[in-house]
């Protein structure tokens, strides 16, 4: 059953593309939207803007991940910011075909090979993801309180967002702790092969959330561009609440492990939300096309640079030899 694992996924991404586009279309045909209404609707200038800044959110996400690898190791065995950027992204070409826990295993494998320890490596990684996956709620929250509790007093909404951002911020300072008895609970139900821990410190987790902060701030931007190239009538806080929500949706689908790269729940999710809060129609359909049109695009860059500065490692270590 498990040869025929990579297979199923392959059809299951087949399948969900094809129900998109169906779908998609049949919303197009419902509404009386064109093709050539959205080409002359959307200002393709700014998109370039919104995969600049998207690409920027991926270096930011490789430099937290780089910075945790880093720690506690010699000056000649650390990574640098091209080497490091080229290896933590190379596997995010494949998080479509075959999917993401394969694209973590490569990730783990290279870093073996390149001669980190396989243990601290795992829990940097998951360090990393649980930042990754939580910082978006630092977004949220405010978010959520200004936007869809509108009918509560001004002193209740700074109330609820302070008391949402410190418990936040105290699970970050005990994460440690937290980390350490987690693992200690998993290996009592997995006894054969116990995950070996490595402590991880408060400052080192610190750090790596204001890195990812930063990462998100740009992916948010890169949101925001994306929306105003497609209506820019809309004001500056719709345009940040219908952002961070694009966002949290992203992430929402890159939780369904099951589901390659998001597809079809990422675009749900965000017209859904376009729909239940009475948004122009067209905004609503053609908003989750480009948003993953341009994720797309920005994925394909970044593992095409990827692959090209590895490729670029190995021929310098390649002519090293023989110079010498």
């Amino acid at each position: 059953m498990k040869k025929f694992f990579p297979i199923l996924r392959i059809i299951l991404v087949i399948i969900l593309f094809a129900a998109l586009i169906f779908f998609i279309r049949a919303e197009f045909i419902k509404n009386s939207i064109s093709i050539a209404t959205i080409r002359d609707q959307i200002n393709f200038t700014y998109l370039i803007f919104a995969i600049i800044f998207l690409f920027t959110f991926y270096l930011m996400l490789s430099e937290g991940l780089r910075y945790l690898f880093n720690k506690n190791r010699g000056d000649a065995s650390k990574l640098s910011i091209p080497k490091g950027f080229g290896i933590l992204n190379i596997s995010g070409i494949i998080k479509y075909i075959p999917g993401k826990v394969w694209s973590y295993l490569i990730l783990f494998y290279v870093m073996k090979s390149k001669g980190f320890s396989l243990a601290k490596t795992v829990m940097d990684s998951f360090v990393h993801l649980v930042l990754y996956v939580t910082t978006p709620f630092l977004f949220m929250i405010p978010v959520s309180v200004f936007f869809f509790l509108s009918s509560l007093t001004t002193t209740i909404k700074i109330l609820l967002i302070i008391s949402g951002l410190l418990i936040y911020f105290v699970c970050l300072i005990i994460s440690p702790l937290l980390l350490k008895v987690l693992v200690t609970l998993v290996n009592r139900f997995k006894k054969k092969e116990p995950i070996e821990y490595t402590p991880v410190s408060r400052s080192s987790v610190i750090k790596t959330q204001l890195f990812i902060l930063a990462a998100y701030i740009f992916y948010i931007t890169s949101a925001g561009i994306i929306i105003y190239s497609i209506d820019s009538s809309l004001h500056i806080s719709e345009i940040l609440q219908i952002s961070v929500l694009c966002v949290f949706a992203a992430i929402v689908g890159f939780l369904a492990l099951i589901v390659p790269g998001g597809l079809g729940v990422q675009e749900t999710m965000i017209f859904l939300f376009m729909s239940s809060q009475s948004k122009d129609i067209s905004l609503s359909i053609v908003l989750p096309v480009i948003f993953r049109m341009v994720g797309f695009i920005t994925d394909l860059l970044v593992g095409l640079t990827a692959f090209w500065l590895i490729r670029k490692e190995a021929i310098a270590a390649i002519k090293k030899p023989s110079q010498t």
